[in-house]
């Protein structure tokens, strides 16, 4: 994921921290994406701090020594950079949801079925006294009509 472009502000908020702490953080490493001097707003990819501060944790602290409420907050911090990843790519439509995609299936598959369980009708005056090889020939030919109508349907 690139993740999102957001200034210091969108960031503390994004991880429930004040401004102090996430100046603390650049001290200790946090990247900055972009810094075009005094007075002029500093801003971070998401991706990126996330990133970071995974790393940092890890390295500063092994998860034993971690307390359980920083890291009941790191799992926090996580879930939401998380969600905020998820909720870009939904924007930028490069992520489908999963009901969308549930819906879709459960009607191609429902099709399927319907055009197979039909089949035996639709082609049993065609086999009647025809030796295997056309038998062959004509099922082979329904199922992949069957297959390619499916193929055709798009997203």
């Amino acid at each position: 994921m690139s993740g999102k472009i957001v200034n210091q502000l969108e960031l503390a908020d994004l991880y429930g921290i004040t401004r102090q702490t996430l100046r603390n953080w650049m001290v200790k490493g946090c990247p900055v994406h972009s810094d075009e001097g005094k007075g002029k707003p500093k801003l971070f990819n998401t991706a990126e701090v996330f990133a970071w501060r995974e790393t940092f944790i890890r390295s500063s602290l092994s998860e034993d020594k971690i307390p359980e409420r920083e890291r009941a907050a790191i799992r926090r911090d996580n879930a939401k950079a998380e969600t905020a990843e998820i909720e870009l790519e939904l924007l930028r439509k490069t992520a489908i949801p999963i009901d969308i995609v549930k819906e879709k299936l459960t009607k191609e598959y429902a099709e399927i079925r319907a055009n197979f369980v039909a089949m035996p009708g639709e082609i049993s005056a065609d086999l009647e006294l025809l030796e295997a090889p056309d038998i062959e020939e004509i099922l082979s030919s329904k199922v992949s009509e069957i297959l390619e109508a499916l193929a055709d349907d798009s997203w």
